[in-house]
């Protein structure tokens, strides 16, 4: 990545993903961009770091996630607790077919996975941004 491209807008990223080697990945590039990132692999864990915190910007959130809250669940209550956090939700499953099924709510914001570091940071500027 050239320099140019780390202009993102710093945050406080919360990730929720079940998926080790994602979790890892994403922390990673989201770390390199410039973001305070924060880890969950499960709903109830990210419930409980949002709890020890006082303010968070995004939560990027697997719909599909193991126990008792999902994706939406969680994306819900960040909105309850902090209604200025953009969510960002993820899934290997199309987004249409997840709207369909109720588990995305329809203008959710939505990253198809396997995503790109660049189509993360894209989606991450342009919520932050708004």
């Amino acid at each position: 990545m050239t320099n140019d491209r780390r202009r993102t807008v710093q945050a406080s990223i919360l990730v929720v993903e079940d998926n080790p080697f994602v979790l890892d990945s994403t922390a990673l590039a989201l770390e390199h961009l410039g973001h305070e990132v924060r880890l969950a692999s499960h709903g109830t864990e990210a419930l409980n770091i949002l709890d020890e915190i006082e303010s968070i910007d995004l939560v990027l959130a697997d719909v599909k996630l193991p126990g008792e809250l999902n994706g939406l669940e969680v994306a819900r209550e960040v909105q309850k607790r902090y209604p200025e956090a953009k969510i960002l939700l993820a899934s290997a499953y199309q987004r249409d077919e997840l709207i369909s099924a109720g588990k995305v709510d329809e203008g959710m914001a939505f990253l198809t996975k396997p995503f790109s570091v660049d189509d993360l940071e894209r989606e991450i500027q342009r919520l932050l941004a708004g």
